[in-house]
C-alpha cells in the first residue's frame, strides 16, 4: 500500500535546473556522541547544498533539528508527516528536496520485518528520485535482493530515476544482487577507488568484535528511459564525512556520498 505524502516547504521552489547535486548518508541510529554528530551533520548539509538529501536511520531528534533549522527549512521541502516514515522501529528514511516536485510517495517494502521501504520524490519534469534502507543483516540477502526487485518496478517506468541509500550488500558478498538496468554511478567517476561507504579500518566507530572489514554498501544508482530536457549525466561523485570530528568521533558510522549530475538540452 502506498502512501502520498504533500510536500512542505517554506521557501518558494527554485526555476527547473539542469543540474542535481545529490547527498545520501546513514546518519546512525545510536547514541554515542550523538549531540556533536547530529550538529556536524546539518553543518554538512549546509555547506555541500544540495538539491537532495537523502537520509536513512533518522530518528525523531534529527528530524526536530531539521525542521527548526531556519537554513534547512528555507530551502527544502520535506514529507508532511515524516513521523510516519518511522513505523514501529523508531527511524526510517527521509527526502528534503529542493526543485519544483509533485510531491512524495512511501511504498513499503511487503517483505520487510524491519519497517523498510522507498521514499520517493517526484519532480516537476518527471524525474523520481528514491531512497531506501534495504534489509540489514546478513541473514536477509534473500530479502535484499527481493526490495532492490521490487524497488526496480516501481521506479524505472520513469522516465528519468536516481535510486540511493544504504543497500547494506557488497558487489563481493555471497548471493549480492546484481544491479539489473541500473548504472552504479560510483564505478563510473570513480573507477579506481574502492568508495567504501562501510569502512572498519578508517571509521573505528563502525567497529566490530571481529576482523575489520571494508564495503561499499551505500550507492547512487540511475537509470533513464526519456527524461524531458535530455538525460542526465556524472559530473563528480565521492565520499564525504570522512574526517574525524573529535578522537575516534565521526558524523556516523557511514561515509556518505556526494553525487554531481547535469544534462544538456
Amino acid at each position: 500500500m502506498s502512501l502520498e505524502l504533500a510536500p512542505l516547504r517554506d521557501g518558494s521552489p527554485p526555476a527547473p535546473t539542469d543540474r542535481l547535486r545529490l547527498l545520501t548518508l546513514n546518519t546512525w541510529f545510536k547514541a554515542p556522541h550523538r549531540a556533536l554528530r547530529l550538529d556536524a551533520q546539518l553543518a554538512l548539509m549546509r555547506a555541500l547544498d544540495p538539491d537532495v538529501i537523502a537520509l536513512q536511520e533518522v530518528m525523531p531528534d534529527l528530524l526536530a533539528l531539521l525542521r527548526a533549522d531556519p537554513v534547512i527549512r528555507s530551502r527544502y521541502a520535506v514529507p508532511e508527516d515524516a513521523e510516519r516514515l518511522f513505523g514501529t522501529v523508531g527511524y526510517g528514511v527521509l527526502l528534503l528536496v529542493r526543485p519544483a516536485l509533485d510531491g512524495f510517495t512511501w511504498r513499503p517494502f511487503p517483505s520487510s520485518t524491519m519497517g523498510r521501504g522507498l521514499l520517493t520524490a517526484t519532480l516537476a519534469d518527471g524525474t523520481a528520485i528514491a531512497t531506501t534502507h534495504l534489509e540489514s543483516m546478513r541473514v536477509n540477502t534473500a530479502a535484499r535482493a527481493q526490495q532492490l526487485a521490487t524497488a526496480t518496478d516501481w521506479l524505472t517506468g520513469a522516465p528519468a530515476a536516481v535510486l540511493t541509500g544504504d543497500f547494506n550488500f557488497d558487489d563481493d558478498d555471497p548471493g549480492a544482487p546484481g544491479l539489473g538496468p541500473w548504472t552504479d554511478l560510483w564505478p563510473v567517476g570513480q573507477p579506481h577507488a574502492p568508495g567504501w561507504t562501510a569502512d572498519e579500518v578508517a571509521n573505528t566507530m563502525r567497529s566490530r568484535p571481529r576482523p575489520p572489514e571494508q564495503r561499499r554498501i551505500d550507492r547512487v544508482l540511475l537509470h533513464q528511459r526519456a527524461p524531458a530536457g535530455g538525460p542526465w549525466r556524472l559530473d563528480r561523485i565521492e565520499l564525504v564525512g570522512t574526517e574525524t570530528l573529535a578522537d575516534q568521533v565521526w558524523i556516523s558510522d557511514h561515509f556518505g556520498i556526494v553525487a554531481d549530475l547535469h544534462r544538456s538540452r
